[in-house]
């Protein structure tokens, strides 16, 4: 869509904007070859053949050259008190060439004539949204417990010193009532 030139406007990327640029003779004498000239922002292109002159001489606006936006555009000469409007449009370029957030366009008027010369600005603000990269959650590294080897029973319980002993006195005991057995019944025998 075409939006109508101010101060300071929004606009979308991608949109057609319309620059208007007036000229008044404040003064109290002829200023002879008025020259307008405009520099346009970054990520801002000139429309070309969309350049006109509105005037006393031209009521109806007139297509003057699309030099307005080079060397500029010389629009004649203007009494005391009189004027003269501008206007040319211009497209703002895709989203992909502007930066995230809120972009200040600022356009910059040039009139010349020759007794000196003004500037004026006005300002297209577009605000491009971005989505914040998705970023994957951290996941906490994986803590593996030490391993614990269960003390191991033997099948057997090894033979200690102590107990050598007991089994030495229990099978010497076995052998002193054997020997003693065989004596009394050897005696049995014998009769005595």
């Amino acid at each position: 869509g075409a939006t109508t030139w101010s101060d300071s406007i929004t606009a979308n990327a991608g949109d057609t904007v319309e620059y208007r640029i007036q000229y008044v003779n404040t003064g109290t004498t002829m200023q002879n070859n008025v020259v307008v000239k405009d520099v346009l922002p970054a990520h801002v292109t000139y429309t070309d053949g969309s350049t006109t002159l509105k005037n006393a001489s031209n009521p109806d606006s007139k297509t003057v050259s699309d030099n307005v936006t080079k060397t500029g555009v010389n629009i004649g000469n203007y009494t005391a008190g009189s004027n003269a409007y501008v206007k040319f449009t211009a497209k703002i370029d895709g989203s992909s060439s502007l930066t995230c957030g809120a972009n200040k366009l600022t356009n910059t008027a040039d009139l010349q004539t020759d007794n000196g010369s003004k500037q004026d600005t006005a300002i297209v603000t577009v605000t491009k949204t971005c989505t914040p990269p998705v970023t994957p959650p951290v996941t906490p590294p994986v803590v593996t417990p030490p391993v614990t080897t269960a003390p191991v029973t033997p099948k057997e319980l090894p033979t200690t010193g102590a107990s050598d002993g007991i089994v030495s006195f229990l099978g010497l005991g076995s052998m002193i009532t054997s020997v003693g057995y065989y004596l009394t019944s050897r005696r049995s025998l014998l009769g005595k």
